[in-house]
């Protein structure tokens, strides 16, 4: 596996929030756990796993993303800090970019 960050548009510092435009939807019988994300105006939906449900629901527009790191290293402890932080910054760099998640302060 190749341990190496994902280059992102956001620093340890930036607190996130969800889009007021965007519906969220776990449902936890389909495929072991399904995470339904639709964005109203762009009428775009995003789907995770529960994996992804996990990590993203940390995100309360209040902790910065390096306590939103570490609090997914409690959930995810048998992976190290690169490799969930290189998944958060994976699904927050396509979240971002199709206006999901925005930033409140970099």
């Amino acid at each position: 596996m190749i341990n190496r960050l994902v280059k992102s548009m956001f620093s340890d510092q930036s607190i996130l929030t969800f889009s007021f435009n965007v519906l969220r939807r776990y449902e936890h019988n389909i495929n072991n756990g399904t995470y339904f994300l639709y964005h109203i105006k762009s009428k775009e939906m995003w789907t995770g796993n529960r994996s992804s449900f996990e990590m993203l629901n940390i995100i309360d527009g209040k902790k910065r993303l390096k306590d939103i790191y570490r609090e997914s290293q409690l959930v995810f402890s048998d992976f190290s800090i690169n490799d969930i932080k290189n998944s958060i910054n994976c699904i927050l760099n396509e979240l971002i970019a199709k206006n999901f998640i925005i930033i409140l302060e970099k």
